[in-house]
């Protein structure tokens, strides 16, 4: 028997049950304070955003992926700061619920956090590899067009 923790809602494995999380009316807030609570909301927030930035930044992969070659010199730039910020902003949610998870006293054994962390973490890594394979791709491609010398 175990409880799962997800940014919206904890689920008890015992009755296959979901509810919402944290909720202040179930006195989920009053044990650490509004402290808790305001953490879980910006972790919320912050991990909203970086599925927002992360969909933005999948299509204007794809939108380089199939422009000219010229455009697509000058886009791999943008593509790659849009991952590092993704990267952050995901990073940074990851950390302040792992914050939460390891000093809250709710967090007992036989809880666990749900399967999104650790696809969030894998996100996070596989942002880290492509930006740095990006980087070293674009800094050591020769340009498209050499100029003629006479």
């Amino acid at each position: 028997m175990s409880i799962t923790y997800g940014l919206f809602q904890k689920c008890y494995s015992w009755n296959n049950k979901c509810v919402r999380f944290p909720d202040p009316k179930a006195g989920d807030c009053d044990a650490d304070g509004t402290k808790f609570c305001d953490l879980w909301q910006l972790a919320r927030i912050g991990m909203v955003l970086a599925a927002v930035h992360g969909v933005t930044i999948f299509v204007y992969t794809l939108a380089t992926l199939f422009s000219r070659p010229l455009v697509q010199r000058r886009r791999w730039g943008k593509t790659v700061m849009g991952l590092i910020i993704h990267m952050g902003m995901a990073g940074l949610t990851l950390g302040v619920v792992g914050h939460l998870f390891n000093s809250a006293d709710r967090f007992r054994v036989g809880t666990g956090l749900g399967a999104s962390y650790i696809t969030t973490l894998v996100a996070v890594i596989l942002d880290t590899f492509a930006a740095l394979i990006l980087t070293t791709a674009v800094l050591n491609s020769p340009p498209e067009y050499q100029p003629i010398m006479y």
